[in-house]
């Protein structure tokens, strides 16, 4: 879902490089790239359980 968001609202890409976001001031850019690493490391910490199981026992 996190990374659905990130894709429709354009986050993964820098404002500082969309004309259509050339109305935006310096603080408002700054908060688009801090919910950009929000949203990605809430996806990853939900990911990272499950890639570090084997036969279904935690490794961590």
């Amino acid at each position: 879902m996190a990374l659905h968001l990130i894709r429709v609202l354009e986050l993964d890409e820098d404002p500082d490089y969309l004309p259509s976001l050339n109305h935006l001031n310096s603080i408002e850019k700054e908060e688009r790239r801090r919910v950009f690493w929000g949203l990605c490391t809430a996806s990853r910490r939900k990911l990272l359980p499950n890639w570090f199981r084997i036969n279904n026992t935690r490794i961590v």
